[in-house]
């Protein structure tokens, strides 16, 4: 994403707009160009809010909340990320960018971006019309499965115990196969030794 080019592109917009004019009509290319710089930002800002949904549709799936709560509780975040996404806008039409602001897109972001808007949308705008409860019920699982591949990802070794015996298992490991490729005598006499250098 070209960060010079898209503040250009968004301050431009914001003189026409002041004349009562736009962008698509001066210059339909450019207006183009600035959407899909807008639709990057959207997909970042709803990956960096993942959490949200996800604990939101386990919530739903636990019992902790219907269908018609979980369609209330979407839309409230759905529509808190529109209006990140504004105030950024705003931010960066006013300041400029910053150097830490982070705009980039990859599978990971396109593919979460497309579960929150091409099926759990849908879904909770056809909630009371053509879905059924169970049909939602059932949609929410595949979803929620889907996402669970965009949590943060976690160390194989959690805690503390867990290294401990991550480390007793790599050694009786490295003890087998150092007994059965010695000679058992040899061994029992490295372990003596090991075990008089102790004392």
């Amino acid at each position: 994403m070209n960060k010079t080019r898209f503040l250009e592109l968004l301050r431009k917009q914001k003189a026409l707009n002041a004349e009562n004019r736009s962008l698509y009509e001066v210059k339909k290319s450019e207006d183009s160009e600035l959407t899909s710089y807008r639709i990057v930002l959207q997909k970042q800002i709803c990956y960096q809010n993942r959490s949200q949904y996800i604990d939101l549709i386990k919530k739903c799936l636990n019992g902790g909340i219907n269908c018609y709560a979980f369609q209330w509780d979407f839309f409230e975040i759905y529509q808190n990320n529109l209006k990140t996404f504004d105030k950024f806008i705003k931010k960066v039409s006013r300041y400029g960018i910053d150097g830490e602001m982070n705009f980039h897109t990859d599978l990971k972001i396109e593919n979460f971006f497309s579960l929150v808007d091409d099926n759990l949308l849908p879904m909770c705008e056809f909630l009371d019309d053509d879905l059924s409860e169970e049909s939602f019920y059932h949609e929410l699982e595949q979803v929620y499965s889907e996402m669970l591949k965009y949590t943060e990802s976690t160390s194989v070794i959690k805690n503390d115990s867990e290294v401990l015996k991550f480390v007793m298992i790599f050694f009786t490991v490295v003890t087998c196969l150092a007994y059965s490729v010695l000679n058992p005598s040899i061994f029992n006499l490295l372990w003596q030794s090991t075990n008089i250098i102790k004392i």
